[in-house]
């Protein structure tokens, strides 16, 4: 996808660069939709969203209608795309991007909340009839129960933190899965402590999974890898991402970031055996150096024969 609007800021417009992107598609609105929650996304990504999850990806609200923003589309083109010629290339770029994406081919020409046929609402087990009904157990029978009664849930009301943590567990997952990682370490982080450190380590080590994923395209990730990770409470959770993080470093030749990830761990154990995995790929990466070298004249000297 294109970058998020990075022209925004130079451009004689009313409009701010979180006023005209959208995180989840990750880029300049094409087609916006408004939701029944008023969030606003892009209208493929948030067909594409709904065929998995029909939760808003930003409240988890239950997604029931969406309809094109034509207030925010005008604005896009009088106040961002007119401005300048760079903006109308970020603009075209942007909706070619959105055509030529694979992942939303499925959706295109669909309607944007996926109707369920009678024959997939027989073959829905209870929770999930329940689900689609607009009932979600994700807080336990207890809170429906309190509900009933008219009680307060420990999860809702004006002294509440906010939204469930199994719910901002939710929210991380999809925040991951649109390759969002920074809302997701964000929400991860507004999940309450310590009784619910469960949900907290599991956000975090999805988050720094997915950076360590993506480090071998981009090694800045894990930095920030090893940042969400010293998050984590759990000794066991921790010094096994730190133990991924270090192997990657030492794939890379980053010697020293190595020693450094492994000197944050906590077990002895895992030090001592990360630091022997450092030295021993250190010196497979120099004896296959020292060989190169010693090869490299008689390559020379074949080339030169040959030619």
């Amino acid at each position: 996808m294109v970058d998020p609007v990075r022209a925004v800021a130079d451009a004689t417009t009313v409009l701010k660069e979180e006023d005209i992107s959208c995180t989840i598609a990750g880029g300049v609105f094409i087609e916006p939709v408004i939701t029944n929650c008023n969030h606003k996304i892009e209208k493929l990504a948030l067909a594409r969203l709904l065929r998995e999850d029909k939760h808003c990806p930003y409240c988890r609200a239950i997604v029931t209608s969406a309809v094109p923003d034509v207030e925010l589309a005008k604005k896009i083109q009088d106040q961002f795309v007119k401005v300048s010629a760079e903006n109308k290339k970020i603009f075209d770029d942007q909706k070619q991007a959105l055509l030529d994406d694979p992942r939303y081919n499925s959706v295109r020409g669909a309607p944007i909340i996926p109707a369920v046929s009678r024959s997939r609402r027989v073959e829905m087990d209870a929770d999930e009839s329940l689900r689609f009904m607009g009932i979600d157990l994700s807080e336990g029978l207890s809170s429906l129960f309190l509900d009933f009664l008219g009680m307060p849930s420990p999860f809702s009301g004006p002294g509440a933190a906010g939204p469930s943590p199994s719910t901002l567990f939710s929210q991380v997952q999809s925040s991951i899965r649109f390759n969002n990682l920074t809302q997701a370490e964000q929400t991860a982080d507004t999940i309450p402590r310590p009784d619910f450190s469960n949900y907290r380590n599991r956000s975090y080590e999805k988050i720094a999974g997915a950076h360590i994923a993506k480090a071998n395209t981009h090694i800045s990730h894990l930095q920030h890898a090893t940042r969400v990770t010293s998050k984590i409470s759990a000794v066991a959770i921790k010094d096994g991402l730190f133990t991924q993080i270090t192997l990657k470093y030492t794939q890379h030749k980053e010697y020293s970031k190595a020693f450094q990830t492994a000197n944050k761990m906590q077990s002895f154990v895992f030090r001592f055996l990360n630091r022997i995995a450092i030295c021993l790929g250190a010196t497979f990466h120099g004896f296959i150096f020292i060989l190169r070298g010693l090869f490299w004249p008689l390559r020379a000297l074949r080339e030169r024969l040959s030619s």
